[in-house]
């Protein structure tokens, strides 16, 4: 990606030089799918019915690969060996699909339809790949000084010893191959649904108007428009997000800016890690109620180290979710 030393030169201002270090991300993902589809129609005078389900199999890997070092730095920025690996999920889906035509007079002039349709998404690359470190630029960031003023990042221009950033690397374990991001083995693939029904009128040949009311749903969504994870684990989408601080200023045509920024509400997040299970708790609640007030008319369950130290924890998590003990 970057040839020569494999360092980008970046001017933020006169007195900001930075200077990153590349490695290419030479891995590769690799996506399956199998599709059947079996249907039938059945005709009669007035009336047509056509019938059909659609089976979709789709599964993939992230194909093994060695990723070169950094030219200029290869102990800061080295390369990997990535064993690959194979996705966590496989997607099946039958999708029905049908039809209904009723023509309402003998000349077949006017026609009422009615139809359903159900529809997997295609598995994307980048959804297998999530996890794949190699299949990425890594690259560190750091304070560059351009000594001989050529505009070009040499490395002994470049002080390592300041960490600005990093991207697809830990510079702790810079050759590790286990990615932080994670993908749910229960991934389902989106689905979308989709009803139709309809009137047709024939006016003269080749002429007909048509009205139509359409009604289509998407569910199991779990990306953006090129299928990159976007929630947060532990941060629920529903109340999991706050408005936090808004951005302003003036736009080059002179116009206002204002734009406000998003962010996972970290309190959310800890009300939504401490929640237990209705159940649970009420089980959890009995038996430290029972333990408290020495009650000796059920024997208490013997319990070994690590799980008194469960009930301890979760005794603290019921506490501050309402609990009384």
């Amino acid at each position: 990606m970057w040839p020569g030393n494999g360092i980008r030169a970046i001017y933020q201002t006169a007195t900001d030089l930075r200077a990153q270090a590349f490695r290419e991300g030479r891995g590769g993902n690799r996506a399956n799918y199998l599709h059947a589809y079996v249907g039938d129609t059945l005709s009669a005078p007035r009336m047509t019915i056509t019938a059909g389900v659609r089976f979709d199999r789709q599964w993939g890997s992230a194909d093994a690969s060695t990723t070169e070092s950094n030219p200029a730095f290869p102990a800061l920025v080295p390369g990997i060996v990535f064993p690959g690996y194979r996705a966590p999920f496989t997607w099946n889906n039958l999708s029905p699909r049908a039809s209904f035509t009723y023509s309402l007079d003998e000349s077949h002039k006017t026609n009422a339809r009615v139809s359903y349709s159900s529809s997997a998404g295609q598995l994307a690359t980048s959804t297998i790949g999530f996890m794949n470190p190699a299949s990425g630029l890594g690259a560190v960031t750091y304070r560059w000084a351009d000594a001989n003023g050529d505009r070009f990042a040499q490395a002994n221009e470049v002080d390592t010893t300041q960490v600005l950033s990093t991207s697809g690397i830990n510079v702790n374990n810079p050759t590790a191959v286990i990615s932080p991001n994670q993908v749910d083995p229960n991934l389902t693939a989106p689905v979308t649904r989709t009803f139709v029904a309809g009137l047709d009128r024939e006016l003269m040949p080749h002429l007909a108007v048509q009205a139509a009311y359409t009604y289509s749903r998407n569910s199991n969504l779990f990306g953006n428009s090129v299928a990159n994870i976007t929630p947060r684990v532990g941060v629920p989408l529903d109340g999991g997000y706050t408005t936090g601080p808004t951005l302003t200023g003036t736009l080059p045509d002179g116009s206002a800016l204002q734009r406000a920024d998003v962010r996972p509400d970290l309190g959310a997040r800890e009300r939504w890690r401490r929640r237990l299970p209705d159940d649970e708790r009420a089980g959890l609640l009995h038996r430290l109620q029972r333990r408290r007030a020495g009650d000796d008319e059920a024997p208490l369950e013997q319990m070994d180290g690590p799980r008194v130290v469960r009930v301890q924890q979760r005794a603290r998590a019921l506490r501050r979710c309402g609990g009384t003990v």
